[in-house]
């Protein structure tokens, strides 16, 4: 009987030392995706004036850059014609996060 108390003392204190372990896991798994996130917009804006460089180099390309890899990342262009209006288009990927960026 004298043993009860502290027993369950210390069952609550795991529970809730668990709980926190859990919670700061749970923040730490947020912030990651919000800041690959992050990245993956800065990616598809550096695809974006990669993609203008490129049209002002060889204002004739069209196509798609392919996958190229940079930082963390990669990003990928494209640079397309639609009834004489050039269209460039640009996604950044880091992790399973995705961000895409356009400009006319």
């Amino acid at each position: 009987m004298n043993l009860l108390l502290p027993v369950s003392l210390l069952t609550f204190a795991l529970l809730l030392y668990g709980s926190l372990i859990h919670l700061s896991q749970t923040d730490l798994q947020i912030t990651l995706d919000t800041i690959r996130s992050e990245q993956a917009a800065l990616l598809a804006d550096s695809g974006l004036a990669a993609a203008r460089a490129r049209h002002n180099r060889d204002p004739d390309w069209r196509g798609d850059s392919g996958s190229i890899p940079f930082g963390d990342g990669t990003y990928r262009y494209k640079i397309t014609d639609l009834n004489g209006e050039v269209s460039l288009q640009s996604s950044g990927f880091v992790g399973d996060s995705v961000s895409h960026a356009t400009a006319k």
